[in-house]
């Protein structure tokens, strides 16, 4: 499991909640990803870990220590990232290979490097290297992809080996303990990995100039191409059809018609069953096929969700103005639709003006009645759950499907994107074919409805269904 700050570890500066590390001081701050600038500097061990069985991975790194430990003027040669490699004297890089390359599969696999017209030191290399060939880009991305996880047990070798080597120049100092840790890794795995990681993170990149022809060289050179499609299928809670839905909804207006007292206005009475009947309307639409694993499947689950928590709060707050407010508002925004195609050339070809004009004027003559605009109640929708004490609900659903309603970059990057499968090019994304099937939100759908169901039982009794649920 990811190591993650929870919410309550943020801190709500205005409208934003900030996590630890984004308040620390912008002048104390590097950002220098691992990905994206120390893996490229890191290439040789990258290829080593990759690819070759642990044990003998990490031999070769203690191999290259050793040699750095025995240089006359070991400090100058401290930092074995491929920019500084390409740095050091022709006889001390000769060194620092042949105590690297132990036999053949070695060279074959530090070989890959090659594939890089721009790599520091080419020629260096090339001097110990076989030639390169197209097997090599098997090598090169097997390895790129086991490593681009910073906190992966491949990069977090590739961290020790620079730290290691750094220790062995002498130019790095630590309590006793620590360096015990270190020296015996991976032995010490589960206690020192965070703090190697935070030590190598902590060295600067003195040449920082490879990284950006490194990734731009992967994305010019290789394909795009998708990854394997992963499919989690959920077995349903609840047991659901169009003749289910049918036979609530019929049961839902009988008691509509076993409650009505009145002819006059009862604001109440009205809006508790059309929030009940509008939302398995909802639900019948999710149920054609492939709408519900479908973009607008989300958008319809919000507009449940909202059905609920609205009522909640009307129930919660019992007053027969609030349900009033509420249905004036729906009459000024029918009015003031309308009232935009009078000033307007053309009606869009979803709205049909008569049926705004009727429901502008079906309580009350329009030109008594306001539009409100901004909130009917004033408020908003997260403070009305809290109100309602349904602020679990607001939490679980609401968030997430109003980014889709919304075409934020989250639902985008959800729907029609997807992550390349070449591990050379960073996990970048690229578009899908088609739009993905999203995870299907009947489910849930058919527990808000029966949450309204619900609302709708306590205020008028006399009525026991509900959406069945699988045993």
């Amino acid at each position: 499991m990811s190591i993650r700050s929870r919410i309550k570890e943020h801190a709500k500066i205005k409208s934003k909640l900030k996590p630890p590390f984004a308040l620390l001081p912008p002048d104390k701050m590097r950002n220098c990803p691992w990905a994206d600038q120390r893996l490229p500097e890191l290439l040789w061990a990258v290829l080593l870990v990759g690819n070759l069985p642990r044990e003998s991975a990490l031999k070769c790194f203690k191999n290259i220590a050793g040699y750095i430990n025995q240089l006359q003027d070991k400090e100058e040669y401290s930092d074995i990232t491929v920019s500084s490699l390409a740095k050091w004297s022709d006889s001390v890089f000769e060194g620092f290979v042949k105590a690297l390359i132990c036999d053949s599969e070695i060279a074959n696999i530090l070989s890959a490097m090659l594939f890089y017209n721009d790599l520091p030191g080419k020629d260096k290399w090339g001097k110990y290297l076989c030639p390169y060939e197209e097997k090599h880009l098997v090598i090169l991305m097997t390895a790129i992809a086991r490593c681009l996880d910073h906190q992966g047990q491949e990069a977090t070798d590739c961290r020790w080996a620079r730290s290691l080597c750094r220790i062995a120049a002498g130019r790095l100092q630590m309590p006793q303990a620590i360096l015990k840790s270190i020296l015996a890794y991976p032995d010490t795995e589960e206690e020192i990995c965070s703090v190697v990681r935070a030590m190598e993170i902590s060295m600067p990149l003195e040449y920082n100039d490879w990284a950006k022809p490194f990734w731009q060289q992967n994305i010019d050179r290789t394909e795009c191409f998708e990854l394997p499609l992963k499919i989690d299928i959920k077995l349903p809670m609840y047991k659901i059809n169009s003749n289910e839905i049918e036979r609530v909804y019929k049961s839902i207006l009988e008691h509509f018609h076993k409650t009505k007292t009145t002819c006059l206005i009862d604001a109440k009475h009205d809006e508790m069953f059309g929030a009940v009947l509008y939302s398995l309307s909802i639900l019948r639409e999710l149920l054609s096929i492939g709408m519900s694993t479908a973009v607008t499947g989300r958008i319809g689950l919000r507009t449940i969700v909202e059905c609920f928590l609205t009522i909640a709060y009307l129930v919660k707050l019992n007053s027969s103005e609030k349900w009033s407010s509420f249905r004036v508002y729906g009459a000024g925004q029918a009015k003031l639709a309308s009232l935009k195609i009078d000033d307007g050339s053309t009606s869009p070809s979803y709205i049909l003006q008569s049926n705004l004009d009727a429901i502008a004027n079906e309580d009350v003559w329009e030109e008594f009645l306001d539009i409100e605009l901004g909130h009917w109640d004033k408020t908003n929708l997260r403070n009305m759950s809290e109100i309602a004490g349904c602020k679990d609900i607001y939490d679980k659903y609401y968030g997430w499907s109003s980014t889709y309603a919304h075409a934020h970059w989250g639902a985008l990057r959800d729907s029609v994107f997807q992550t390349c499968g070449n591990p050379l090019h960073r996990l970048h994304r690229i578009p899908r074919e088609t739009p993905r099937l999203l995870p299907d939100v009947i489910d849930d759908a058919v527990e808000m409805c029966n949450k309204i169901i619900d609302l709708l039982k306590n205020e008028y009794p006399g009525i026991d269904v509900s959406l069945g649920k699988i045993e």
